[in-house]
């Protein structure tokens, strides 16, 4: 299991870049709220905010969804095009899969967890 303090390493081809490998330490487990495609506001699962002017007029509509979603953080820096690539630990196994990062900070970069990965795999 991934202890706080462990080595984290996110591996992959961000951009049109050769493969890199970037580590950091993992910092726990944490949440966060994503953007949700719902089709009508009952159908959200999580938060509806209201969308202003004219930023509204852009993605169609008054309003958006988010959802919560849990997630790792870790200060492994996740770059533009690092999604989906895998997260990994100190000793080779895949913990996750990078959706988000900060590459002007040392932490904010996240990982879904795997357990959560296979969960929406299953199902399709």
């Amino acid at each position: 299991d991934q202890e706080v303090g462990d080595t984290m390493y996110i591996v992959g081809h961000p951009g049109l870049r050769q493969l890199t490998v970037s580590s950091g330490e993992y910092i726990g487990r944490t949440q966060v709220e994503l953007l949700y495609e719902a089709k009508t506001k009952e159908s959200c699962p999580g938060n509806i905010y209201d969308v202003p002017f004219p930023f509204n007029i852009m993605i169609g509509r008054d309003w958006i969804c988010t959802k919560v979603y849990p997630a790792l953080e870790t200060t492994t820096v996740i770059y533009g095009g690092n999604s989906g690539s895998p997260a990994v630990n100190k000793w080779g196994h895949i913990v996750g899969i990078a959706f988000a990062g900060n590459t002007d900070q040392e932490h904010n970069n996240f990982v879904v967890p795997l357990r959560f990965v296979k969960s929406v795999l299953n199902n399709f």
